[in-house]
């Protein structure tokens, strides 16, 4: 099998997108958590043939502070879209999972309320028993490259 998404992700972030990301936006880029993660069959290596066919692709999750406002998101998202290249290592940016960027931007409270419904971690046992075991899984699996 060829390289995992993981594998391929974790090099698009350190050659490509964290020099961007330096460059232009240093005091975000030291405060913020990139990786790949949530969602998804290759955040838990298993993207086989079978996972390649929907939902797809080079793709960096990132935890931004709640200080980061929306404004500055839509600015990150855009420089960073002005500057890749069409494809890396074979994989259309412009055609995968996250088109135009591969950067999957959020904040720990948003993506705590997308995976288990809350925007913190559970406060006590019947918190933690209304979570879903799967949705669990979402939150601890994949890589984080840079926090």
């Amino acid at each position: 099998m060829s390289e995992s998404i993981i594998d391929t992700s974790r090099a698009f972030f350190g050659e490509v997108v964290q020099p961007i990301l330096a460059e232009h936006f240093p005091e975000i880029t030291a405060v913020t958590a990139f990786g790949l993660f949530g969602y998804g069959s290759e955040a838990l290596g298993l993207d086989d043939d079978y996972s390649r066919d929907h939902h797809w692709g080079v793709r960096i999750d990132a935890l931004l502070p709640g200080s980061v406002t929306a404004v500055q998101q839509q600015q990150i998202m855009q420089t960073v879209s002005a500057n890749l290249p069409e494809s890396y290592r074979g994989h259309s940016l412009y055609a995968a999972h996250l088109a135009g960027a591969g950067l999957a931007l959020d904040t720990l409270p948003g993506f705590l309320q997308r995976t288990i419904g809350l925007t913190r971690a559970p406060q006590n046992h019947i918190e933690w028993l209304h979570v879903p075991e799967e949705d669990i899984t979402h939150v601890i699996n994949g890589e984080v490259w840079h926090d």
